[in-house]
């Protein structure tokens, strides 16, 4: 992008000069920007996405800015995990989120987990962003339950609170055998509830005892 000739006046200085520099600068440094989802590649754990704004690229004759759609941006896709346990979810086209421009290249470790010397010479480029799914508009923004923590998707969620978890579902499949036990008070549960190893017994669930019958919650008592 040209030197913002704002700061270079007919009588231009040193300190005018920096200034427009510096400005230039900035308008071209990759650190972070708000996408979409256009496309995820589930094979190779990437997506292509769409930037919200549109980037400067100069400026006309009568000073205002040049304005230009960033290409797609191929991104590598960040899901929660620590150690055996993470999140995982569907990524749709649509989905709003940042990308994060690494200061270096950023290939050689998401392909090898490894550290080692840098195999391009690149610095906060477009190639090397991570995609961080979940950041939202106010348009675009969930209902926050400040009482819980709440997991959902469509119309089922789960909430946990410091003295119950709620389960609300139109389906919940489980799969339950004769060694295993839930020690967790769940009181509420809506919706059909079935397991999927076709066993039959009672099944203490915290202050609930489950009744089934060939794989069927028929009674929670």
């Amino acid at each position: 992008m040209p030197l913002n000739n704002q700061n270079l006046t007919s009588k231009t200085t040193l300190l005018n000069v920096l200034e427009a520099l510096r400005e230039n600068i900035n308008y071209n440094l990759n650190c972070v920007k708000v996408a979409t989802v256009d496309t995820f590649y589930p094979d190779d754990l990437t997506v292509s996405c769409i930037v919200a704004n549109k980037r400067v690229t100069g400026l006309k004759d009568d000073g205002n800015q040049i304005l230009q759609d960033y290409p797609l941006i191929y991104a590598k896709v960040h899901f929660l995990g620590w150690g055996e346990a993470g999140v995982s979810y569907p990524i749709m086209k649509g989905m709003e989120g940042l990308l994060l421009f690494n200061d270096r290249e950023l290939e050689t470790w998401f392909l090898t987990g490894q550290g080692g010397n840098l195999a391009y010479d690149r610095s906060h480029n477009l190639s090397d962003a991570i995609f961080l799914c979940g950041v939202r508009s106010i348009p675009h923004m969930i209902q926050i339950l400040t009482d819980c923590f709440h997991l959902f998707y469509y119309n089922s969620d789960f909430q946990i609170k410091p003295s119950e978890e709620i389960i609300n579902t139109t389906s919940l499949t489980a799969n339950l055998n004769e060694s295993m036990s839930i020690n967790a008070p769940v009181t509420k549960v809506s919706g059909n509830l079935s397991v999927g190893t076709g066993y039959s017994g009672i099944v203490p669930c915290g202050t609930a005892v489950l009744n089934i019958q060939n794989g069927i919650i028929v009674g929670v008592s």
